[in-house]
């Protein structure tokens, strides 16, 4: 179409032609860009512009993630390394004009406690973008963008050991002795056994049962303890031990391979000032995980 008008203006007169090439060759210049932008990307102009926007909109998210993950760093600094535990906290360090209502906290805790600070989420927008990607900020302070696509994700072994771990101290505060077989492992000095079938258990065990109070008290002492102060208990990252372990199921004396997996848990000791570090073991038999109590 612009061909087209060249060539008519050109058949006008001389002076004409003259004053109208310079806008023509600017036409035709910007349509070629336009053209090759397109023909290079795919995409319309309008679609070039709201990719444009939305890149820097990222790019904002992004610093304003990696300013909120260094405030919790400052804060860290001036509270014993502790993190805050809302965001509000963070105002004194970012400003009154920072919103701080945009962003999640996700890891509370002690800096020095997360072993892959790296990987270990700390914040993350509460905003997404066009292109549906949010920002999230982890320990270590640096920021990335995340595909919201990817945000929802099937539960990772160490956070299903952890909720396996708290179920089974619910039902233990609930004195559900047959809920708790169903879930957990001996790992006694005769190896590892899982107890599916009451029938399957020991004389002795068998005996002990009978008294639910003694069998809760004598095998899950630090239980009360740890049912009260969950929430408030840090974790470790999770370890596999690199040989597998023998299960014997005692309900069919059947043998199986398991992979043993090992975190350690720090918990405040109520009136002292001090913590305790405890080591938990956990038994994976294909895609069945055992919690093995504390002792077995």
């Amino acid at each position: 179409m612009i061909i087209s008008a060249t060539t008519q203006l050109l058949s006008i007169g001389r002076k004409t032609s003259l004053l109208v090439l310079p806008v023509i060759a600017i036409l035709l210049a910007a349509q070629e860009s336009g053209l090759a932008q397109k023909a290079e990307s795919g995409k319309s102009p309008d679609q070039i512009a709201l990719a444009d926007d939305a890149r820097a909109w990222e790019k904002r998210e992004l610093s304003n993630l990696k300013q909120a993950a260094i405030a919790c760093h400052l804060f860290a600094a001036d509270h014993d390394g502790v993190l805050p535990t809302s965001t509000g906290d963070l105002t004194p360090y970012l400003g009154k004009e920072f919103d701080v209502s945009q962003i999640e906290l996700v890891a509370i805790g002690k800096l020095t406690d997360f072993e892959s600070p790296h990987t270990t989420v700390l914040l993350e927008s509460k905003l997404v973008s066009k292109t549906k990607k949010r920002a999230v900020a982890f320990v270590d302070a640096h920021a990335e963008l995340r595909s919201t696509d990817d945000m929802f994700q099937p539960l990772d072994t160490r956070t299903r050991c952890i909720v396996l771990f708290r179920e089974c101290h619910v039902l233990i505060d609930q004195k559900d002795i047959d809920g708790i077989f169903e879930i957990v492992a001996d790992g006694g000095p005769s190896g590892f056994k899982l107890y599916p079938d009451p029938d399957s258990l020991s004389p002795e065990l068998k005996q002990e049962r009978q008294d639910v109070d003694r069998f809760i008290e004598r095998n899950f002492r630090s239980a009360s303890l740890i049912h009260r102060s969950f929430y408030k208990l840090q974790y470790s990252d999770l370890t596999t031990a690199k040989e597998k372990v023998t299960v014997i199921n005692t309900a069919n004396d059947k043998k199986a391979d398991a992979k043993l997996h090992l975190m350690k848990i720090k918990l405040k000791i109520p009136d002292k000032d001090r913590y305790e570090t405890v080591e938990l073991r956990f038994l994976q038999i294909a895609e069945d995980i055992y919690w093995v109590p504390i002792g077995w």
